[in-house]
């Protein structure tokens, strides 16, 4: 019974424990199928699948059944089973809970998590049994991922962001919970110097409270507070930032967000940006004010008009008190004011300004010289001043004067005067634009200065022709009558010559009246001529020989018979011991002949005395003084300058219609004499007389010595046996020459063309051959050159008959033997005979043929 019992108690204990495990399988069996993961439980020795759940059946795509005793690693992909086995063993020896998240890329390329959980169940009959629990964690896995990487993202931020940010905890003492690495590095300091504190322990007590004060208005307002604020930096210094501070709102406390970006070379640059546009808008205003100077310029003609208006303009540009023209005046060495313009309408009266000397010895006064702006202020030491220098500044401030600038102005090469800018306060200061607009002022007033000399010398000009168009006028009229008048007498008496029936006396005295008046048309012919060539400056000196002592027996016997007819005396005193010079002997002569005959025409009673003096200057230079002295009416002071023009005479004393002339004499003998390096003066005292004195200067003295058969007078004869070829196309001018040559004993021959006279060279040789320059067909210079080709003809001389006055500078004329000047007279061709015809032959009488 007992035994019975005890069997039935035992039995009873196992079918308790039968349902429990029971139970306990519904339990798990319950847990497996809401396992939404992958379960499994496995024999830890061998580990076969015992049993799986639903879902992790699924997973593998098999039924639970069919995993039972399948080995489970080998469920698994290759790239995870690894890892499972490395679990399961580590679960199966240690019976610790093992987990671990493993991943496997899927045939998308696709990667899935598996967060896995080992544990151990404990035995079954026998067996060691594990669970093995998955789930997919692919989405919190790459949620993680995301997360830190995006925190990544924000730290890389935070160490990269070039800029200041931080973060601020502004209801806990304003302390900063995040700062970017950029500010903790213009700070030099760490993270762990700044997160936890406050701005007062790294800024000025002034500073800090000053974004305590800016972050209390971002907090209370509540809307974004935009600053640009400095602050110091550790390596560079004060920067600038602008800076922009938020409000964050937080469930548990709002923060303040600041960020602030380094604007230091921005503002730099905007600081440079607006010095240009101001430095442009200053270049601006001084153009407008320089093109409205250049504008008055142009417009008005007066031009103290002018510079009235341009002081203005700069005055009120330039904000000054007063602008004044100083002029350095070079004859009294003072300074004057020219010009004046004030903007406080209290202009200086000119009684105030005491007249300064011009200081040509201080440094300021050289710098003027220098064209340099000068500086002076009231304020300065006077420590180092010059005493000129000290009282031109005392002089300013007794005109409350206490700024000045000034520049010198430049006219014709020299200081001029100055612009000078006053200011009645200290210390102005006048910046480089305005400084150089000074210097534009100085440069306009000399534009202006310059047009005023302009203007003076176009006055001057028009002047000068409107008196040359009187003087054309005048010389057209007085020429005019001096034409006429020998005119006159040369057709008059020409016409009485052709109508005969005169008396041998009326034949005589129209023959001489013929031959006086052609003689006064020609030499006021020459006359003019020869003014023309000096006025336009072709007048050629030619120094030669001269020897003074025959050209004064020359004058002696030229003028004897003047002197004679009128009962006056000539006295000429020359030293014996004159050497010879040289010089242009045909200008001295022509000098000497014009003022000689003036004194004789306008001396009445008394006579003339001529002085001739020769004093050495140097070797073999010297100074020839000759004055021509004479007891006639004399002339007026007022007229002494004016007798040297052209067809000038003073009425009043020496009346040309009494006696007569052009006045051409004494404005062609000045000419000559300024050409030949002297010069021409006179004296004369009305009713007294006049003397008339001309000097050369630098006179070259000849070593040759005198003929002591020189000086004497000319009794040379007038016979030249000799035979003549004469060339002209104009057959009176043939027979003029023909006659005068028969004066002289030559027998002539004539060709009316250079081919006409070659062909009688070739029947006979001449000694002499006048031939005129301008023929047709075969000129003279060509006719020259023919004859001087054939030797046998070389000996002939050959004369150029001419009217034109340049010979004598012609290059291709040179060849000539000698010129026979038209008019032709008998003087004339017997000068040229004496000096080609050999004397021998004027001696022998006998024609020659050469």
């Amino acid at each position: 019974m007992a035994v019975s019992l005890f069997a039935l108690l035992s039995w009873r204990r196992s079918w308790l424990a039968l349902q429990v495990i029971q139970s306990e399988n519904t339990v798990l069996r319950d847990c497996f199928a809401a396992q939404s993961g992958v379960g499994f439980i496995v024999n830890a020795a061998d580990l076969q699948v015992r049993a799986a759940s639903v879902s992790g059946a699924e997973f593998l795509n098999r039924s639970p059944e069919s995993l039972r005793g399948q080995y489970l690693p080998g469920l698994f992909p290759a790239d995870c089973a690894t890892e499972l086995m490395t679990l399961l063993r580590a679960a199966a020896r240690g019976g610790a809970v093992q987990q671990a998240i493993i991943s496997h890329n899927l045939p998308d390329d696709r990667c899935q998590h598996w967060q896995f959980t080992i544990g151990s169940l404990g035995e079954n009959a026998g067996d060691k049994l594990l669970y093995f629990l998955g789930t997919d964690v692919s989405t919190l896995v790459e949620s993680e991922q995301e997360m830190r990487q995006s925190s990544q993202l924000y730290l890389d931020i935070l160490e990269n962001l070039p800029c200041v940010l931080f973060v601020k905890d502004y209801f806990c003492e304003n302390r900063y919970l995040l700062v970017s690495r950029f500010y903790q590095q213009q700070l030099g300091l760490s993270p762990d110097d700044m997160i936890g504190k406050c701005d007062s322990d790294f800024f000025s007590p002034e500073l800090a409270e000053k974004y305590i004060a800016d972050d209390a208005t971002v907090m209370q307002s509540n809307e974004p507070f935009e600053v640009v604020e400095k602050f110091p930096t550790a390596n560079s210094g004060t920067r600038a930032y602008h800076t922009l501070k938020v409000r964050l709102p937080r469930e548990n406390g709002d923060l303040l967000l600041g960020v602030g970006q380094d604007v230091t070379d921005l503002m730099q640059k905007n600081d440079s940006v607006q010095r240009a546009n101001k430095v442009l808008h200053g270049y601006i205003k001084q153009q407008q004010v320089i093109t409205s100077c250049l504008a008055y310029l142009m417009v008005d003609d007066d031009d103290d008009t002018s510079i009235q208006k341009v002081l203005r303009s700069f005055c009120e540009h330039l904000q000054a008190s007063r602008c004044l023209i100083m002029i350095c005046d070079q004859n009294t060495d003072e300074m004057l004011l020219a010009y004046e313009h004030c903007n406080n309408d209290q202009p200086l009266n000119l009684s105030d300004l005491e007249t300064k000397k011009i200081p040509y010895d201080t440094d300021w006064f050289k710098q003027l010289c220098d064209r340099k702006t000068l500086c002076y202020d009231s304020e300065s030491s006077n420590n180092n001043l010059q005493p000129a220098e000290l009282a031109m500044l005392n002089w300013g401030q007794g005109l409350r004067i206490k700024s000045m600038y000034a520049a010198g102005i430049f006219f014709s090469g020299r200081l001029w005067g100055g612009m000078v800018v006053t200011y009645e306060e200290n210390n102005y200061i006048l910046s480089v634009q305005d400084r150089k607009l000074l210097q534009a002022a100085v440069h306009i007033m000399e534009i202006i200065l310059q047009r005023k000399r302009n203007h003076l010398r176009l006055e001057q000009a028009l002047l000068d022709a409107q008196n040359a168009n009187e003087a054309k006028s005048s010389f057209l009229a007085t020429i005019s009558h001096e034409i006429r008048t020998p005119l006159n007498s040369i057709i008059g008496f020409s016409e009485l010559l052709q109508h005969g029936e005169l008396s041998k006396e009326e034949y005589h005295e129209c023959i001489s009246s013929i031959n006086v008046a052609g003689n006064a048309l020609l030499g006021l012919i020459n006359d003019i001529l020869d003014l023309s060539k000096i006025e336009a400056d072709q007048m050629v000196i030619v120094p030669q020989l001269t020897d003074v002592l025959e050209l004064v027996a020359e004058l002696r016997s030229v003028f004897r018979q003047s002197v004679r007819s009128k009962g006056l005396y000539l006295e000429i005193e020359c030293c014996e011991d004159l050497p010879l010079l040289e010089l242009d002997n045909l200008r001295l002569r022509q000098i000497l002949f014009n003022l000689i005959g003036n004194a004789i025409k306008f001396t009445e009673y008394g006579g003339v005395r001529i002085a001739i003096s020769f004093q050495r200057t140097g070797d073999n230079v010297g100074q020839l003084s000759i004055s021509v002295t004479d007891t006639g009416l004399g002339i007026e002071p007022e007229a002494q300058e004016k007798i040297f023009a052209p067809f000038v005479q003073q009425d009043a004393v020496r009346d040309s219609r009494v006696f007569k002339g052009t006045g051409l004499g004494l404005a062609i003998s000045r000419r000559l004499a300024d050409r030949m390096h002297g010069q021409l003066t006179v004296q004369s005292t009305p009713g007294q007389g006049s003397t008339f004195t001309l000097i050369l200067q630098e006179v070259l003295i000849s070593d040759q010595a005198r003929d002591s058969n020189v000086v004497k007078e000319d009794t040379d004869s007038n016979v030249f046996p000799i035979k003549a070829l004469l060339v002209d196309d104009v057959a009176m001018n043939l027979k003029v020459l023909t006659a005068m040559l028969k004066k002289f004993s030559v027998s002539a021959i004539t060709a009316e063309s250079g081919a006409e006279a070659l062909e009688k060279l070739e029947r006979e040789t001449p000694a002499v051959v006048f031939t005129d320059i301008w023929m047709p067909g075969m000129s003279g210079c060509e006719l020259l050159s023919q004859i001087k080709a054939r030797p046998d003809w070389r000996e002939v001389k050959v004369v150029a008959v001419t009217a034109d006055t340049n010979v004598y500078d012609n290059p291709e004329m040179s060849d000539f033997d000698a010129f026979l000047l038209k008019p032709v007279t008998s003087d004339k061709i017997h000068t040229i005979l004496k000096q080609l015809v050999p004397a021998e032959t004027v001696s022998s009488g006998v024609e020659q043929k050469v």
